[in-house]
């Protein structure tokens, strides 16, 4: 078993930072006689230096209290009033003088431990040299994690605006090393070898580091704890659905913060959030296996139970950055602001701290298009030509027509699966000027049983390729539609457990027929699994002559701001003009006409 300053590791389980709580401060922290909190990292440097800047932080935590809890002089004011001025309109001298009292603060408390004897004289020395070997690193160039953590922590409780990417951090964090020789590790060193040197006076009242990584203690008062996490949570979800947020987005947000209200305390008054409650969410959010969601909706399991464990597959990197780290920095900048008077703390660029360490790889599950030579293989070959004459044996009990229409019709359009499987024949197609088109919309009529979504909103209407009329589609929805039919396959079940989803029970069956059919290819970062490969077909192909394809897939065109995507582009282009693109979108592939389909059935 490894251990280090606060830093456990043990044979089989993750790394872990662990202290024993000082006796007489046990009750602010629920009576615990030892903390421990995951550090989200593998066995590593990384992880004993993370381990390193809690065990720092958690001694300024207790010197604090303990010197509280006897009366001592030095009783830190709480944090100042948030400055205007971001860090990067700061001197260097500016910069020193505001980390000068901290590091007088830590050179008084190290006095105070020894006098008092709240501290062993091991516990003493495993203070200096941690801190020593940072300064150190910093002075030498190799940066230090644990100081970058501290200068944040600090930075965020003084109310400092700062961008951790930006050369004034740096300067911050080589100033604050610095500080710290001068103002407290040259006296400390001086104590421990015997020296009698007298502590710096009474510090001023100032913002302690490590203050914003300390466990808020209970409010024991009987006076209101003021706004919580909880309310400005709720709130906050209700504005972005006012505010016309897609479902798609506003899952991912309900999804991110319905794990971050309980992880830091719904009932939490905002001005008790810290540093550690974003960064411990973030770390500990990427150990969750990938289909995280569906073992708790579907399964019963709950979050708690599934950290406990080690997954083979956790969270993409993909899905940490932009549902995740993304959502919550969104969610955090908006409250500061919002709810600044209140004392929301400044806490929206910590996220950029945390960075994903599982064990997988950026786009490792990214699908690619697939070929010409793969294109011909699939429709011209035996399998797909007998699920066009509907053979028994290669349906097997299956839709036949979502088995032949959503790769044809995926193909041609460049449409997600659900966008497809949801269209609806009494709505979501017709006939403008003599041009056939699809309409994919999630506020039209919704068939009976589906749940229609827009992953970002894409509504279109696509001109129907003239290979799709050749091969029967205006008349297979025309059938549709007679038949009564509200969705396009209604021969495909809506999974109970699929929320309304009409394509998982059908995407379901395309992705045997790949494997099947030989199709599937797992190369990480070149997969071909699923429908979506098609996808990447029209926006590829289109791409590589030089067609253009937002119109038709709904993606921004590279050209384009967001801002005018979404706010300024407000006529889509006519159907002809659209029309014209599409038609020079041609495969060298011979699709075979569907000669019995299951609608004959209605």
């Amino acid at each position: 078993m490894a251990k280090g300053l606060g830093y456990v590791s043990e044979k089989g389980r993750a790394p872990r930072f662990q202290i024993r709580v000082p006796d007489d401060i046990k009750q602010h922290f629920g009576g615990k006689d030892i903390l421990r909190i995951p550090l989200g990292l593998p066995d590593g440097p990384e992880a004993k230096r993370k381990a390193t800047a809690l065990y720092l932080a958690y001694l300024d935590t207790f010197a604090r209290l303990q010197h509280g809890a006897a009366g001592g002089a030095w009783e830190p004011a709480p944090p100042p009033p948030k400055p205007a001025r971001p860090l990067s309109d700061y001197t260097p001298e500016e910069m020193r003088a505001m980390v000068i009292p901290g590091a007088k603060g830590m050179n008084y408390g190290q006095h105070e431990a020894i006098a008092t004897g709240t501290q062993s004289f091991t516990q003493l020395v495993s203070t200096h040299s941690a801190m020593s070997a940072e300064v150190r690193s910093v002075a030498s160039g190799k940066g230090s994690w644990a100081l970058d953590l501290l200068s944040a922590a600090y930075l965020h409780t003084a109310g400092v605006p700062f961008d951790p990417h930006h050369e004034s951090f740096r300067r911050f964090v080589f100033v604050s090393a610095s500080a710290i020789r001068q103002g407290f590790l040259e006296a400390a060193g001086k104590r421990l070898e015997g020296e009698d040197v007298p502590p710096p006076p009474t510090p001023e009242k100032m913002t302690p580091i490590g203050a914003a990584l300390r466990i808020p203690e209970r409010i024991q008062s009987g006076e209101s704890p003021g706004i919580t996490l909880g309310t400005v949570i709720g709130r906050y979800v209700a504005q972005r659905e006012r505010q016309g947020t897609g479902p798609e987005i506003t899952r991912k947000i309900k999804r991110c913060l319905s794990i971050f209200g309980p992880h830091a305390g719904l009932d939490t008054p905002v001005t008790a959030l810290r540093t550690a409650h974003v960064m411990e969410f973030l770390e500990n959010i990427q150990r969750l296996p990938h289909d995280w969601a569906t073992r708790v909706d579907h399964e019963g399991a709950t979050v708690a139970q599934l950290l406990a464990q080690e997954w083979d597959k956790p969270m993409s990197p993909t899905t940490f950055d932009q549902s995740y780290k993304g959502t919550l920095k969104a969610f955090l900048k908006d409250s500061q602001t919002r709810y600044r008077e209140d004392g929301f703390p400044i806490l929206a660029d910590v996220v950029e701290l945390v960075h994903y360490t599982r064990e997988r790889e950026e786009d490792e599950e990214q699908q690619r298009a697939f070929t010409l030579p793969e294109l011909k293989r699939l429709f011209e070959g035996a399998a797909f030509q007998a699920v066009a004459r509907g053979e028994p044996s290669a349906i097997g009990g299956k839709d036949a027509d979502a088995l032949y229409w959503l790769p044809v019709i995926a193909l041609y359009t460049g449409a997600r699966g659900r966008e497809i499987c949801q269209i609806n024949p009494q709505c979501d197609w017709g006939e403008e000027d003599g041009i056939a088109f699809l309409r994919f919309d999630h506020k039209t009529p919704a068939g009976a049983g589906v749940k229609k979504s827009m992953k970002t909103d894409e509504v279109r209407r696509i001109p129907i390729h003239p290979d799709l009329v050749r091969l029967g589609l205006p008349s297979y929805l025309q059938r549709m539609k007679d038949a009564g039919a509200d969705r396009l396959f209604p021969g495909a079940p809506i999974k109970r457990s699929a929320k309304g989803n009409p394509f998982e029970r059908a995407g379901d069956w395309i992705r045997e027929f790949f494997r099947d059919a030989g199709m599937r290819d797992d190369s990480p970062g070149q997969c071909v699994t699923g429908l979506h490969a098609f996808r990447k077909v029209m926006v590829t192909h289109g791409a590589n002559q030089g067609i253009p394809t937002y119109a038709i897939a709904g993606h921004k065109p590279e050209w384009m701001t967001r801002v005018q995507w979404r706010s300024y582009y407000t006529a889509p282009a006519a159907l002809s003009t659209i029309l014209k693109d599409l038609e020079r979108i041609t495969f060298a592939v011979e699709i075979p006409m569907q000669r019995s389909a299951s609608w004959s059935n209605l």
